[in-house]
């Protein structure tokens, strides 16, 4: 039996899915504990700020690598590099708005 074919089955593809949104969901309540123990206050507009860099970085990466894995090499290197050096950058000004005073 191709090992493809017991990742590629009906039941494993949508487990994967529902583990990696829990996953995110871990991710998003630990912030939150992390945001409070680190004494950042959070509005509505910086949460949403944090989530649309997140959201980005996510959409980079997944970008990147799917262009790899298509055999892209060059293009995912250049996309990762270049759209990955923007979100650093918009991640660096995001941490300026965010940090606590003092």
């Amino acid at each position: 039996m191709d090992i493809t074919v017991i990742f590629e089955s009906s039941i494993l593809q949508p487990l994967f899915w529902m583990v990696m949104g829990g996953l995110m969901i871990l991710l998003f309540i630990g912030a939150g504990y992390w945001l409070k123990d680190a004494g950042i206050s959070m509005s509505w507009w910086k949460w949403m700020l944090s989530a649309l860099w997140y959201a980005g970085v996510y959409v980079i990466i997944a970008g990147g690598f799917t262009l790899i894995g298509e055999h892209e090499v060059r293009a995912g290197l250049f996309f990762l590099g270049v759209f990955g050096t923007v979100m650093i950058i918009l991640g660096a000004g995001l941490w300026r708005i965010l940090k606590p005073n003092g």
